[in-house]
């Protein structure tokens, strides 16, 4: 078991999701302690986006516990030097 676990969530139909799940898995191709979520349903996605205290997505959770919001996901994705996200502690 991997002590660090990377999910990333994105929602059905969503273009910007589909849009950088490419990016995320260059970046974390020769890992395996990542993870994708498609969320279905508009209700899930409420229960989502309310549960780890973000509004929009795509977003990442790192050790189900440190939230990276869209913003900062995309910052990571595509700036040249990999910077520190700002994280947010889920459910606070």
């Amino acid at each position: 078991m991997y002590s660090l676990m990377i999910t990333y969530f994105s929602k059905k139909n969503c273009s910007p999701c589909s849009k950088y799940f490419p990016e995320f898995q260059k970046l974390f191709a020769s890992k395996d302690y990542y993870e994708k979520i498609e969320i279905e349903t508009d209700e899930e996605a409420l229960v989502t986006v309310k549960k780890y205290n973000t509004r929009t997505f795509p977003f990442l959770v790192i050790n189900h516990k440190i939230v990276v919001p869209t913003n900062e996901l995309i910052l990571m994705l595509f700036s040249s030097v990999l910077k520190t996200p700002k994280v947010v502690e889920a459910g606070t």
